[in-house]
């Protein structure tokens, strides 16, 4: 079952749940995610209005900051399982970000490119 808190930081305007769903709280309506490619990786984020602009939040990190603390500058989200779309709350830590498993870049298309 979903745990929904209100996300820090939004003037009690968006929820989120600990397996990463997203709701506007005045419309009862769930924000529909979006994915990023970032270095062949792919990342589920969400569009908030935040403070009177449009603000990109990946989600891993909202959940963290949401149900965990707030990560410092050097600190960053890391999947236990290794899978970036697997944002579940019991999937998501907090590391330094020299601490963190590094996920190996997938091999390239053409391995005879030198």
């Amino acid at each position: 079952m979903d745990e929904y808190k209100f996300i820090p930081e939004t003037n009690e305007k968006y929820k989120i749940s600990n397996k990463g769903n997203v709701l506007m709280v005045d419309k009862n309506k769930p924000i529909k995610q979006q994915q990023r490619t970032n270095d062949r990786r792919i990342k589920p984020f969400v569009r908030l209005f935040i403070e009177n602009k449009w603000t990109e939040k990946y989600i891993d990190k909202l959940i963290c900051e949401t149900f965990i603390r707030k990560l410092n500058v050097d600190e960053i989200v890391n999947h236990k399982n290794g899978n970036l779309l697997d944002n579940r709350l019991e999937n998501l830590e907090i590391k330094k970000a020299n601490d963190a498993k590094i996920i190996k870049e997938p091999p390239k298309i053409n391995d005879n490119e030198k």
